[in-house]
């Protein structure tokens, strides 16, 4: 399996556009950008619970949040604030995958959209994130884009479980991005000094987000606090280049993937469980593919076993030293999701339609088995 278009949410400005309300609930209000575009009910049940999750985190909002239901994809302009619409949502970055927008928070002056949300799907990781951008903007604080985008990576990256957002916080997609491509020292320096009304290229928006992950993530595990005050504080500001690339290292070492996934995987908690597995196709190595293969000898719930599966076929001949260890893993893995029982019809199928797109595909081959990943998308996409 190709490695799949990265997401970027980028803090931004765009151009004016007319927007029909659809209703107004208890803190927020929904906009549709075409007519009868929005399913209603389907955003409630996604943006509602988001909205609650941050509120935990950074207390109640002090206005009523607008979002913006984008009609189609959209992509970063070349000045790395603008945003366009676009036919294709894949964008190329200068040395690095290529990105995908989803969504975004406005900055600016127009009062009919500034400090408005606006997203292409209801996707609780992507209204999370952009839910925090316009949390912090109530605030008098003036933060710096890494540290900015950094939190909300960081208060995102998790899944909705048993009616609670479960935070895992490390992300696949910054730690492997950076481990191959890191800046130097001038670009390093070149990112901190962005705030969130800064001219800057495609490329350094996009290593604010990864850079601000990883920065946050270390200043997270160092403190051992959920306040992102405790964060700042933590962070030496007269020495910042020095400081990030001290973290930096130590986020980017080799074991951190791997102490992670066993960590979490070992908890009671399956949310937990399921959390930590998204995106973990994305950290390819016999390391955790030895990880996950162990996981899935052990675990006994459909859904994370499910989860285990995916990411380890998705993870394709990364994941083995040889050709006979990826051979168990795959055969392991189609096992797995042809006895799989999972209670919701539809991802049931995807399940059955993957196992049928499997069966005649050779180890680490592609196969025709896009609608039912699709149809898998909370297992695997970070």
């Amino acid at each position: 399996m190709s490695w799949r278009p990265l997401t970027i949410l980028i803090l931004t400005t765009v151009g004016c556009a007319t927007w029909r309300t659809v209703g107004s609930y208890e803190g927020w209000t929904l906009h549709e950008e075409s007519p009868g575009s929005v399913q209603e009910d389907l955003w409630r049940a996604q943006v509602e619970p988001a909205k609650a999750a941050v509120e935990a985190w950074l207390g109640p909002f002090q206005d009523s949040v607008q979002i913006h239901a984008l009609a189609g994809p959209v992509r970063l302009a070349e000045d790395g604030r603008g945003v366009v619409h676009a036919a294709e949502a894949s964008q190329p970055v200068a040395g690095m995958r290529q990105t995908e927008v989803r969504g975004y928070h406005l900055q600016g002056t127009d009062p009919a959209q500034a400090g408005g949300i606006f997203v292409r799907d209801p996707s609780l990781p992507t209204l999370v994130h952009e839910l925090v951008h316009a949390r912090l903007a109530e605030g008098e604080d003036e933060l710096p884009l890494w540290f900015e985008e950094g939190i909300a990576c960081l208060l995102s990256d998790g899944l909705m479980f048993e009616e609670h957002w479960v935070r895992d916080g490390f992300s696949a997609w910054p730690w492997a991005e950076l481990r191959a491509r890191r800046p130097d020292g001038l670009e390093l320096q070149s990112v901190l000094e962005l705030d969130s009304m800064s001219t800057s290229s495609v490329r350094e928006n996009v290593l604010a987000h990864l850079i601000g992950w990883a920065l946050v993530f270390d200043l997270w595990r160092e403190t051992r606090s959920d306040d992102w005050h405790t964060w700042r504080a933590a962070f030496d500001w007269e020495h910042p280049v020095q400081d990030a690339q001290r973290r930096l290292n130590r986020v980017l070492s080799e074991p951190v993937p791997g102490e992670w996934l066993r960590a979490r995987l070992a908890s009671s908690n399956r949310g937990v469980r399921l959390a930590a597995l998204r995106g973990s196709w994305k950290l390819a190595s016999p390391e955790v593919g030895a990880i996950l293969l162990g996981a899935l000898e052990l675990e006994k719930d459909p859904e994370v076993q499910v989860a285990l599966a995916v990411n380890l076929l998705a993870s394709g001949g990364h994941v083995a030293a040889d050709g006979s260890g990826l051979l168990h893993i795959h055969e392991r893995a189609r096992k797995t999701l042809s006895q799989s029982s999972l209670p919701t019809p539809s991802e049931a199928l995807a399940v059955r339609t993957l196992v049928l797109a499997l069966e005649d595909a050779a180890p680490g081959e592609t196969t025709d088995a896009g609608a039912a990943l699709e149809g898998l998308r909370r297992f695997w996409d970070e």
